[in-house]
């Protein structure tokens, strides 16, 4: 499962979308500043962080830059700023992608997929294995515990994972 953090101060949509991205498999944390966020990636970076611009208290385009120094992970912008100089701004402080609020949920997932997918062309310093068997290719990323057979991801309980690997391991 892979650590999303998820920065918004729309508390509704915020836990909505969250709420999706847990029954996706991931594990979401969520958070309303980005003063939170620092102090939480201290200790543990996430793999992927979604946030909007807009906050009441500091400046959305420099918190994405200033992610994009300290822990260089992939960024996705959600926002109710669609103009052309705002994402066009984001992409030069540093996002990954901009997705325009309201969106499909499904959207970001598949989003967030992409930019965390070992076959997405990113380094990636964890453990991944493929397997082959009846012509399907099975590959697990071991540091996120993704799962991908024949390239899409499939989603599994922790019990999942567990077992998957001693069988693997075996």
């Amino acid at each position: 499962m892979a650590g999303l953090y998820l920065v918004d101060t729309d508390d509704e949509f915020r836990s909505r979308a969250a709420l999706y991205l847990r029954l996706q498999g991931f594990t979401v944390l969520e958070f309303i500043s980005p003063k939170e966020v620092f102090f939480t990636a201290r200790d543990h970076q996430p793999e992927c962080l979604i946030s909007e611009l807009a906050f009441p208290d500091d400046d959305g385009f420099r918190f994405i830059r200033n992610l994009k120094i300290e822990y260089s992970r992939p960024v996705v912008v959600l926002s109710e700023r669609n103009s052309e100089s705002d994402r066009v701004t984001a992409f030069e402080m540093g996002c990954d992608d901009y997705v325009s609020k309201p969106c499909s949920l499904k959207e970001l997932q598949l989003r967030i997929n992409r930019l965390i997918q070992p076959h997405s062309g990113r380094k990636c310093n964890s453990k991944i294995d493929n397997y082959s068997f009846m012509s399907s290719m099975l590959t697990i990323v071991h540091e996120s515990h993704l799962v991908y057979l024949d390239g899409l991801e499939v989603s599994l309980t922790v019990s999942e994972w567990k077992i998957l690997n001693k069988l693997v391991n075996a």
